[in-house]
């Protein structure tokens, strides 16, 4: 059997990414992700646990998250999860991990960059009616999906009786 190393999240992001650039010109931002799971314990009494995920993502992906996402934006993200091994100031060794991002998605509108809305991606490639748009790490979403149809479509002009319609 084939091992693959893939893993799909949906979460909130925790704050506004920060983009870096680099001398060679490319750039990177980190992000983290809260999700959330919701259980009953032994009592039968609600709980919720909370678990932090660091994302990191490179150059065209890296500046449409910093430019789209706020505190708070629901985000999909799909990568290969990876564990740094480093040494801390006391000399103990620490184990960080990370997913690096291969393709996300933004689940909730962004009120910040109301200029870009004139500006539409190409239409996604989805596999169901009502699908998201699916994003690769390369590409970036521009503003706002339309509406296909449009909600309000313009009324056409009133047919003048006087004129033939050829």
């Amino acid at each position: 059997m084939q091992s693959n190393n893939n893993i799909n999240l949906v979460g909130y992001v925790g704050q506004k990414p920060i983009l870096r650039r680099f001398d060679n010109g490319g750039c990177l931002t980190e992000i983290s992700l809260a999700t959330s799971t919701t259980y009953r314990d032994r009592q039968g009494q609600k709980q919720s646990k909370t678990q932090w995920h660091k994302v990191v993502a490179y150059n065209k992906s890296a500046e449409a998250l910093e430019r789209f996402l706020d505190k708070g934006s629901l985000l999909s993200v799909n990568g290969t999860l990876e564990y740094d091994k480093w040494t801390d100031k006391a000399n103990q060794p620490r184990t960080t991990a990370k997913i690096h991002l291969a393709s996300f998605t933004f689940l909730s509108g962004n009120d910040r960059k109301a200029e870009d809305r004139g500006h539409y991606p190409e239409p996604a490639h989805a596999s169901g009616r009502n699908a998201a748009p699916r994003h690769s790490a390369p590409h970036r979403q521009t503003g706002r999906i339309p509406d296909y149809p449009p909600a309000h479509p313009e009324p056409e002009p009133a047919a003048d009786p006087k004129v033939a319609p050829f």
